[in-house]
């Protein structure tokens, strides 16, 4: 069954911010979905810049016959991310600035998952104070409506935009490996289970995993979150993990790639000093139960990690 754009439930209440930008705060949790940089700007500074997205799919057009370019947006929110992609691919200059994009008609399946529709439903009702939802609202409605929507964008990129409802973790299953994974759920403080050890397993397993130089397909993930049990969880599964930019709204975000030469500010001993000293070095499932043994064991573990990841910066 399809969901459809019933009234939202009052768990979520529009929130304005200093800046003049507005988000959702689910007053369950009694947190909300953006920093106070506000909705757009957190999707263009931390997710699209970050992504290095035209460049990516170039390198990833060069694979005759290559499959659909995937992206995975955990965390629909109020579609933020996923309209910042939107935009950017679709503009005009885009392909004339890429013209690659004319010989190979790139194409984009981008998954976005989601358990609760009611934020995006109550923004809705203020399309207002949203513009980045006011100018799409009829794409967003359809996606909504009938759990897909699909079409050609001006640059000549073919677009097709799927929701996911319900646990992310328990439909990957069936996903296609993905290239880039936008992962801005509520915070590790709010919802730890899905900030686990075990669900960035999930992950990685439908992530790329490039051999040489000459497998040109390999997986990003970007997250506002510069959790150090978060940074541990991902390179305890196999990433390999950097620094992202700051922003108004966060001293550091996180950046991690199944490449090691892809990372541009790979995390250091200066981090793993500080994972020693943290009160909260890994996340939950792996931290209980804990003793120094396996503290040692886990330590050496990213000691050696850290070490690779330097090699190549």
């Amino acid at each position: 069954m399809t969901p459809t754009l019933t009234p939202p439930a009052t768990q979520h209440q529009i929130e304005a911010f200093p800046n003049g930008s507005f988000s959702v705060r689910n007053t369950e949790l009694n947190e909300c979905m953006h920093s106070t940089i506000g909705p757009w700007v957190e999707a263009q500074e931390i997710y699209l810049a970050q992504s290095n997205l035209l460049h990516c799919l170039a390198t990833a057009s060069q694979v005759p016959h290559a499959a659909p370019w995937v992206i995975y947006d955990v965390g629909l929110g109020i579609a933020a991310n996923s309209l910042a992609v939107l935009e950017h691919l679709g503009q005009s200059q885009t392909a004339s600035a890429s013209p690659w994009i004319d010989r190979v008609s790139p194409q984009i399946e981008m998954m976005s998952f989601e358990t609760d529709l009611d934020g995006i439903k109550r923004a809705l009702q203020r399309p207002e104070l949203f513009p980045f939802l006011e100018r799409n609202q009829e794409i967003v409605k359809t996606l909504l409506e009938q759990g897909v929507w699909t079409g050609q964008l001006a640059s000549g990129i073919h677009f097709h935009w799927e929701l996911k409802l319900g646990d992310f973790r328990t439909q990957l299953a069936q996903c296609p490996k993905a290239d880039l994974i936008f992962f801005d759920l509520y915070s590790p403080k709010s919802l730890p289970e899905l900030w686990s050890y075990q669900t960035f397993q999930l992950l990685a397993e439908k992530c790329h995993q490039p051999k040489n130089s000459l497998d040109l397909r390999e997986t990003t993930l970007i997250t506002y979150s510069a959790s150090t049990a978060v940074r541990a969880a991902l390179l305890l599964n196999g990433f390999y993990v950097g620094k992202g930019k700051s922003t108004a709204g966060k001293k550091e975000t996180t950046l991690a790639n199944t490449r090691k030469t892809s990372l541009a500010n790979p995390l250091s001993k200066d981090w793993l000093d500080h994972w020693q000293r943290s009160s909260q070095p890994l996340p939950r499932d792996l931290a209980e139960p804990f003793n120094p043994e396996e503290k040692e064991q886990i330590s050496s573990k990213l000691s050696a990690i850290i070490r690779d990841q330097a090699l190549s910066s």
